[in-house]
């Protein structure tokens, strides 16, 4: 008889451990739209781009947004402060930026959320977009196509990197009104530029590799943009938002609303 009740105890143990849901951590936050429900946890370990994007929740500057630009496969982006222009917000308010939070720990995978971001041309300290924010939606790649991703990220970063010696360089002769050899001057940049390029170069992990190859994401994106944080419930809605008749420029035909809230603060220390 004994036995029976200890049964019928263990039973009812083991039934509260996996009922139970676990306490979700980190900060939580809600997307509401017309075709469901988005939920995203925002990393502590991007402190400024997680209280920014809090700030705006609470000020309620994301209530009755849109989703401005969706590119099938690739991403959902929304966030614009002139879409729709809300006459009690003035946009000059917010042409602020957030220095770039790029942490490697955290990557373009499905799901991601990120903060958009002027070009490097012009933004080359990558800082974030004060409101504009997107989710990666993503495609699968293969080993060979991330391989192939990884060349374009370095050889895009070494460009980089030799113009900017380049011309500093050039500035400096320039400045000190001396002749100079320009072939001298490339070489100068390239070892310059090689030398530097050695502490960025860019390789993705196992785990990203197999994630992108499982799950998917952008890959692309990697080391350019800043990951604030994910969909943990709700990536349906995203692809059901990503499927829309879209026009020029990415544009969606018809208006896709959205607004956030707060489900659960920042955990206090």
């Amino acid at each position: 008889m004994k036995s029976k009740y200890l049964n019928i105890i263990l039973l009812g143990l083991l039934g509260l451990i996996f009922c139970h849901s676990p306490k979700e951590k980190g900060t939580i936050v809600l997307i509401t739209t017309e075709y469901g429900d988005i939920k995203i946890r925002l990393y502590d370990e991007t402190p400024k781009h997680r209280d920014n994007f809090i700030k705006l929740i609470k000020n309620g500057f994301y209530k009755d947004r849109i989703f401005h630009r969706i590119i099938k496969g690739f991403m959902i982006q929304g966030g614009d402060v002139n879409l729709p222009l809300n006459p009690d917000q003035k946009p000059a308010t917010y042409e602020y930026t957030i220095p770039a939070e790029i942490n490697p720990k955290f990557y373009h995978k499905r799901g991601a959320l990120a903060a958009a971001r002027l070009d490097d041309n012009v933004n080359p300290n990558k800082e974030s977009s004060s409101t504009q924010f997107y989710i990666v939606q993503g495609k699968t790649y293969r080993p060979d196509q991330l391989k192939k991703v990884e060349i374009e990220i370095n050889n895009k970063t070494l460009t980089g990197l030799f113009n900017k010696y380049y011309q500093s360089e050039q500035d400096r002769m320039i400045k000190k009104d001396t002749t100079f050899d320009n072939s001298f001057l490339q070489n100068k940049a390239i070892s310059l530029a090689n030398a530097e390029f050695e502490k960025k170069k860019f390789r993705f992990t196992n785990n990203e590799i197999r994630d992108y190859s499982s799950l998917g994401g952008a890959p692309f994106l990697d080391s350019k943009y800043t990951v604030f944080g994910e969909v943990i419930k709700g990536f349906e809605v995203v692809d059901k938002i990503a499927e829309v008749k879209t026009e020029d420029g990415d544009v969606p035909v018809k208006k896709i609303k959205f607004s956030i809230k707060i489900v659960k603060e920042p955990e206090t220390k």
